[in-house]
C-alpha cells in the first residue's frame, strides 16, 4: 500500500479492445461485506487499484460516517475481491460505477 503521494507517475496499460488504458480504476462508493467480530458488516469503501501494478493501492473504509485508511486485513480482503469475486470492475469500469483515470483522486 502507498500514500497517493508515494504512487508513480501514470503509465498507461494496454488493452486490446481500446489500445492503451488510463494507469488507475477508481471507486469513490463501493460496498464491501467485512468480518468484524465474527459478524458480517457492509461498509462502504473507496479505493484505488493500479492496472500497471495489479494492486490496490489506496483503500479508505467508512465508519460512523466518516473515512478511515484500511488495515493491512482489510486491503488484502478487498484486494481479493476486486480480483477474484469482482474482476469484471477492472475490465469494465463503467459497468461498476468506477473510473479510469491517469490522476489519483483527492478525497476529503
Amino acid at each position: 500500500m502507498v500514500t497517493r503521494a508515494e504512487a508513480h507517475a501514470p503509465q498507461p496499460t494496454q488493452n486490446d479492445q481500446e489500445g492503451t488504458r488510463r494507469r488507475y480504476v477508481v471507486a469513490a462508493a463501493w460496498t464491501h461485506i467485512f468480518l468484524e467480530s465474527a459478524r458480517q458488516r457492509e461498509r462502504m469503501t473507496r479505493w484505488v487499484f493500479d492496472l500497471a501494478q495489479n494492486k490496490l493501492i489506496v483503500l479508505d473504509v467508512q465508519r460512523d460516517q466518516k473515512w478511515r485508511a484500511a488495515d493491512a486485513n482489510e486491503i488484502a480482503d478487498v484486494e481479493d475481491s476486486i480480483k477474484h469475486a469482482n474482476a469484471e470492475v477492472l475490465s469494465n469500469p463503467s459497468d461498476w460505477e468506477a473510473d479510469e483515470t491517469d490522476v489519483l483522486p483527492v478525497w476529503n
